[in-house]
């Protein structure tokens, strides 16, 4: 309320797009979001409220696009944050986006859903999979006698060939021994639609590219990556290859303090307070990193910023994030929270975490 109140003071025509989970109906009665209207200079534009799933990304392009149909062009760069954020394209507005998307730069093609697709040698995308594939997954030599199998070449004029290098037939093969090897229990998770965007004459798979560029963001680096989505990708392809190194000297920080002070483990939860040993723009990638090694648990990561602590959760368990942070944050009387029912994140002051966590112990409990 009180950051609304400093941006409708600018006099300036204001819109506020957001694609959080609100709160809830009682709350908005008695002063949240409905009083947005009392903001003459603000409109509020929340895509769960028009019953929509979607991204910054895709709100973010549909705003561009209402200011001219000339902006049509830019559908690809909403596509790939979409892609980020797991958005899916059944039905509903963001099948309009992927639409305007085809129009251009974005092609989709059925394949292994697998992450790599024009960056990783075949066999190593194969051996680190999304999903778990019998004597393929972190097996290399099982990985190689697949391919073998399928009778397709490895290399091509001595260059590791990639996924998107297979032709049709070659994709039809490999498919079919994956479905023998999991005994025909293949879902979407690995075959399915993959989406392809051409950047200045190279194709890459859309995650690919949202993890790149999220990289940039990441690591302070936003204009590399604001140039990453006008063509020029090879800096942010640098920089990219340094947040995969500080991810594994975050893991390993967090691997080798097990035992410490700064990871609790309540049972139903894992807090990983990791104050200044982990930088504060990745403490949210670590704990959607770990959260499938902890499937029963919540997992919260903690790290400080110049502003207070970052605070991210994530689950896999029926618990309900949103909820969670609401009654957490509201009985510390920290006032920045929010999310989704499976992820969301707060900022909570310097000197309050142990206020913080023993609530949520408490809580939990």
């Amino acid at each position: 309320q009180k950051k609304l109140e400093k941006l409708n003071a600018l006099g300036k025509k204001i819109f506020v797009l957001d694609h959080h989970i609100p709160n809830t109906l009682n709350e908005l009665d008695a002063g949240g979001f409905k009083d947005i209207n009392n903001f003459e200079n603000i409109t509020l534009i929340n895509s769960t409220l028009f019953g929509e799933e979607l991204s910054s990304a895709g709100l973010a392009y549909l705003l561009a696009k209402a200011v001219s149909e000339n902006n049509e062009d830019l559908a690809y760069v909403g596509l790939i944050g979409m892609i980020g954020d797991m958005q899916k394209f059944n039905d509903g507005v963001n099948n309009i986006i992927l639409e305007d998307a085809q129009k251009g730069k974005v092609a989709v093609r059925k394949g292994l859903n697998f992450f790599g697709q024009s960056t990783r040698p075949l066999h190593k995308a194969l051996e680190f999979g999304d999903s778990f594939i019998p004597g393929v997954t972190a097996n290399e030599s099982g990985a190689l006698d697949l391919i073998k199998q399928a009778g397709i070449a490895l290399k091509n004029n001595g260059r590791y060939r990639t996924l998107l290098d297979l032709n049709e037939n070659e994709m039809r093969k490999l498919c079919t021994l994956i479905t023998a090897r999991t005994n025909g229990a293949v879902n979407s998770e690995i075959i399915g639609d993959i989406y392809l965007v051409n950047i200045s004459g190279r194709l890459y798979d859309a995650r690919e590219l949202a993890t790149i560029i999220n990289s940039c963001g990441r690591l302070g680096k936003t204009e590399i990556g604001i140039e990453a989505c006008y063509g020029n990708i090879k800096e942010a392809e640098k920089v990219y290859s340094n947040y995969r190194r500080e991810l594994v000297a975050a893991l390993d920080w967090i691997n080798k303090n097990q035992n410490s002070e700064g990871i609790i483990d309540t049972g139903k939860a894992l807090i990983i307070n990791a104050k200044d040993n982990v930088r504060d723009t990745l403490i949210g990638v670590i704990v959607s990193l770990l959260v499938n090694s902890y499937k029963e648990k919540i997992l919260i990561g903690m790290a400080y910023n110049e502003d207070g602590i970052k605070v991210s959760f994530r689950t896999k368990t029926n618990a309900n994030i949103k909820k969670i942070l609401e009654e957490v944050c509201r009985s510390c009387k920290e006032e920045e929270f929010g999310g989704h029912e499976k992820a969301g994140g707060c900022l909570i002051r310097k000197g309050t975490e142990k206020v913080f966590i023993d609530k949520i112990q408490s809580m939990l409990a």
